[in-house]
């Protein structure tokens, strides 16, 4: 899916794995808008709360089972 978006293939992209374009690409500047906000101030980065990161890791871990057990998915 990198690949793809890197050469702007967004059809390709979202063949390959649509769950991480649809919530990897907001979650990824989400947190890298925390870095900078933290960098700028010079304070240290807050961890991920556990309402946050939890239900990141059940979607991941889940697209992971079905993606790779369901055929055609």
């Amino acid at each position: 899916m990198v690949h793809a978006l890197l050469h702007g293939d967004l059809v390709a992209a979202w063949q390959l794995n649509a769950v991480m374009l649809v919530a990897g690409l907001p979650l990824l500047a989400w947190l890298w808008a925390r870095w900078f906000r933290a960098a700028r101030r010079r304070e240290p980065v807050p961890p991920v709360s556990a309402k946050v990161g939890i239900p990141v890791v059940a979607v991941a871990v889940t697209w992971m089972v079905v993606r790779n057990l369901v055929p055609g998915t």
